[in-house]
C-alpha cells in the first residue's frame, strides 16, 4: 500500500522532503477511505493544499504541472461523488492496456480489435460447450486468474474455513489450556486448529501457517467492544463429542496475541491506518492473548519491520483496492 512510503522513506528523506511527502499522502489517504467524515475531508484539503503550495519552493516552479493543480480539486469530488476508489478511472486504463493487446500489426487496426476481442469473449462459452473431461478442466484452470482457495466448511454468511484442520495434539496442549482459562470448552469438547480463514472475501492467516511466505498473520479486531491489533496464533474450531443429535453448538475462535499500537506521527500529521508497535517480552507472552469469535475478525494488517524492535501495520483503506 502506498501509505507504507513514509515508514520506509523514514531515514532516507530530508526532514523537510518527508513532511512534504506526508502531506500528500496523509490527505490522499483519507479520500481513499471507506468512510469519511466532513472533517477529514477538510483536513484532506489543507493537507493538499500545503502539498501543492510547497512543492515549487522544494522542486522549482518549472516543475509544477496541471496535476499537481488537480489535487486541489479532489476534496470537492468526494464530496459530489464519493470516495476516490470509486470514481477510479484505473480500471478503464487497465481495459485499455488489454485492448492494446490485441493489436498485432499497423493495416486494419480496427478489425484486429474485432476479432481479436470476440474469440476473447466467446471463449469462455466455447469452453462450457465441451465435453467433461481433461480438456474442459485444463482450459478452466488456465483462464482462472488465481488459484481458488480450498473452502472446507461454511462457517457463517461469506464466512469460511480454508484449507485443512487437525486435532490439537500434545505439542499444541497450550490451545486447550487457553480456551479452559476462557471457559470455552469442557470435558466432552472436541478441539481442532487450522491455519486460514476467509471472511468477507479477505483472507486471514495464522502465524501456525508454514506454507505463507508472503502473508501476514497481524489483524484487527473487536475486543470489550474496542478495536484491537495483535498476531493470531492459530485458529480453533470447538464441537461436542456428545453420542446422538445435542444442542451443543459448534464455535470457531481466533487465538490472538494482542499488540497495544500507537498512531504514526509526522510532527503534527496523524497518519489514518498507520500505527506503530514497540516489541517487549509481555506481547510473546502466550498466557496475554485473547480469545475471540471469528466474527469479531475485522481487517488484515500489513505489517513492515523497522528498526530498535518497532513494528509499523498498516490497515487497508478500503476492501476495493486490497492491494
Amino acid at each position: 500500500m502506498f501509505n507504507l512510503l513514509l515508514p520506509l522513506l523514514k531515514n532516507f528523506l530530508e526532514p523537510e522532503y518527508y513532511v512534504h511527502l506526508a502531506h500528500f499522502v496523509c490527505g490522499i489517504a483519507l479520500l481513499h477511505s471507506a468512510s469519511i467524515s466532513e472533517e477529514d475531508r477538510t483536513l484532506s484539503s489543507l493537507y493538499l493544499n500545503q502539498f501543492v503550495s510547497d512543492y515549487s519552493t522544494l522542486y522549482g516552479s518549472e516543475h509544477m504541472t496541471h496535476n499537481l493543480h488537480k489535487l486541489l480539486h479532489l476534496e470537492r469530488s468526494v464530496r459530489l461523488n464519493g470516495p476516490l476508489f470509486l470514481t477510479t478511472c484505473f480500471p478503464f486504463e487497465d481495459m485499455n492496456g488489454r485492448l492494446s493487446n490485441f493489436i498485432h500489426g499497423t493495416r486494419c487496426v480496427d478489425l484486429q480489435i474485432h476479432s481479436n476481442l470476440s474469440i476473447v469473449t466467446k471463449l469462455p462459452l466455447m469452453v462450457q460447450n465441451l465435453r467433461e473431461g481433461e480438456v474442459k478442466d485444463y482450459c478452466y484452470s488456465i483462464m482462472k486468474k488465481r488459484k481458488n482457495v480450498k473452502l472446507t466448511e461454511r462457517i457463517s454468511l461469506k464466512v469460511y474455513l480454508v484449507g485443512y484442520i487437525r486435532d490439537v495434539c500434545n505439542n499444541l496442549s497450550w490451545v486447550k489450556d487457553v480456551l479452559a482459562r476462557e471457559n470455552l470448552i469442557s470435558h466432552s469438547s472436541v478441539v481442532q486448529i487450522f491455519s486460514r480463514l476467509l471472511k468477507n472475501k479477505m483472507l486471514f492467516v495464522a502465524r501456525s501457517y508454514a506454507r505463507g511466505k508472503r502473508v501476514s498473520s497481524y489483524v484487527k479486531y473487536l475486543s470489550n467492544n474496542d478495536f484491537q491489533f495483535g498476531n493470531v496464533e492459530c485458529f480453533v474450531k470447538v464441537s461436542c463429542s456428545c453420542p446422538g443429535d445435542c444442542s451443543c453448538q459448534v464455535q470457531y475462535f481466533a487465538i490472538i496475541r494482542p499488540k497495544p499500537v500507537y498512531p504514526f506521527k509526522i510532527q503534527d500529521i496523524t497518519m489514518p491506518h498507520i500505527f506503530t508497535h514497540k516489541c517487549c517480552g509481555a506481547c510473546n507472552d502466550i498466557n496475554n492473548s485473547d480469545v475471540v469469535n471469528v466474527s469479531a475478525m475485522s481487517s488484515v494488517l500489513y505489517k513492515l519491520d523497522s528498526s530498535n524492535q518497532e513494528l509499523v501495520f498498516c490497515e487497508p483503506l478500503n476492501s476495493f483496492e486490497l492491494e
